[in-house]
Parts: C-alpha cells; structure tokens; sequence
C-alpha cells in the first residue's frame, strides 16, 4: 500500500507539470513565445514519471499495465481539474461521463489486485 501511495502522489504531480509545460501556451505569453525553455521541463518530468513506474510496479508486484490505466486516470481527472480552475473550461455531460469512467479505471486497479 505504501508504493501505492507513493506512485499516485508522483503520478498527480508529473500529471500536473505536464499540463502545465503543454497548456501553459495558452495562458502564459512567455510560455507561447519560448517553446524550447518549455520543452526542458520535460526532463524533470520525465524522471518524475519514471519513479511512478517503479513504485507502481512494486505495488503490483511487478505487473506493469496497472500503472499505465493508473496513470491515464489520474492525467485525465488532473487535465480536467487544472482546465476548469486555471482555463475556466465548463463540464460538459460528456467530460463528467468520461472523468467517471477514468475513475471507475482507477478504482478497479487499486482494489481489484
């Protein structure tokens, strides 16, 4: 349970730095304007993700496809969090199905081990 944890924490902040490096285009002009300075945050991000990978297969015991639907679940409900609050982008009907679905997915992989 605690590589778990530990993966899910790691997995929300990468997810988060990631909507921030490929977003911020859009509301942050320096961002627009200096794709390349943008573009090196991926090295932190990417070390980031791979630690998730690790304590994510530890908690499966060495079983790497939950982490990849663990993943997509937390990227979509953090995309669709971050997207409301900073770009002020309603839920639709179909964006609610969807983040329910994401967390059915998530759901089914952290109890169903």
């Amino acid at each position: 349970m605690k590589y778990l944890l530990i993966s899910v924490i790691l997995a929300i902040i990468a997810q988060t730095l990631t909507y921030f490096q490929s977003q911020s285009q859009f509301f942050w002009p320096w961002a627009k304007d200096n794709p390349l300075m943008i573009s090196l945050f991926g090295i932190p991000v990417s070390y980031i993700f791979i630690y998730f990978t690790k304590y994510c297969a530890m908690s499966f015991d060495g079983q790497v496809w939950p982490g990849r639907l663990i993943g997509f679940a937390i990227g979509s409900v953090t995309f669709a969090i971050l997207s409301s609050f900073i770009m002020g982008e309603q839920f639709s009907i179909k964006t609610i199905i969807c983040l329910s679905l994401a967390s059915l997915i998530l759901l089914i992989q952290i109890i169903w081990k």
